[in-house]
Order: C-alpha cells, then structure tokens, then sequence
C-alpha cells in the first residue's frame, strides 16, 4: 500500500494526492502505522541469587582449583522474563512471556523473613513450564509487584483480558 509522503493519505495507484495535491510521482516512501512500529523491549530490572546464599563467584576446592558457584541471573524487560542458570559445569537459558502469566505468589517461611528473602511462583500457559519458581529473591514483595505491573501493561498493550465467573 502506498501512502502520501506529504500528508499520509492512501494513494495506491494515484499520480497526485487527492488530500493535499502533491505530485506522487517522486519516490513514494509507506508511512509506518502504529502496528508496524516496532515497539522495542527495555529492560526493568535485573538480579540474581546464588546456591546456598553464597554471594561470591568463586569457591576454592583444594588448593588451586576455584569453581563457579552456581547461579541464576533474572532480567525483567517490558516483554519477557529471562532465566538464565550458571552451574559449574552447564548453562541453562529460559524464558517467560509475560503475557502468558496467570498468577504470581511469594512464599516465606520465618528463617527466610528474618533474612528478607523468600520464592516467587509464577503460574503461566507457557507449555514447557506452566510453573517458574524463583527461589531466594531478595525483597521478594518488591520484585514481585515489579513483575505483575510488567505483565498488566504488557497485557493492556496487546488488548488481552479475561473475564471470570462469579
């Protein structure tokens, strides 16, 4: 479809524009619409838990051998939420659309309230993992109003709503 360089009106197969007169034959350039934009995905927050609490990279095991300790990297952009685990000997990439989330709830037992952690379990229809937990989240309240605001307005953005039998 083309469109007007100058006023943006359609003007397939149309020698001048029939809104503002301009002469068409020129290069006709398409003005992008809404729909076609790209809307580019931002990143929220990013954080990170490490096996056992243990906050530092390294582990020395023997003299002179230093390991990885085990981690696991959380990125929130606009449209995803990025998993990413690193063990000592593997690596794991996953991911989460959030408008795929049905629901989000935090566990804390008393030991993880004193330390201020606690797990997040997000419920979605992903198919390869309908259940996420996120486990050892520091602030876990905090982080999770942070996802479930990300997955509102990604869901008002796309126009996906549900309704519920009372």
């Amino acid at each position: 479809m083309k469109f007007c360089p100058d006023c943006g009106a359609s003007v397939e197969g149309m020698k001048f524009c029939p809104e503002c007169g301009a002469n068409l034959a020129k290069q006709n350039t398409p003005v992008p619409t809404q729909t076609q934009e790209a809307t580019q995905e931002r990143e929220l927050i990013s954080f990170s838990t490490y096996m056992f609490g243990l906050e530092s990279t390294k582990a020395s095991i023997m003299k002179n051998v230093n390991v990885s300790i085990p981690k696991v990297e959380y990125t929130l952009t606009t449209e995803r939420l990025l998993i990413q685990k690193s063990g000592v000997l593997s690596q794991k990439k996953d991911e989460l659309e959030l408008y795929k989330v049905k629901d989000i709830s935090v566990k804390q037992g008393m030991k993880d309230k004193m330390l201020g952690v606690g797990d997040i379990t997000i419920l979605s229809t992903d198919e390869s993992s309908p259940e996420t937990v996120l486990k050892r989240i520091h602030k876990p309240q905090d982080i999770k109003e942070q996802i479930r605001s990300a997955v509102q307005a990604v869901k008002k953005e796309m126009g996906i709503g549900y309704r519920q039998e009372i």
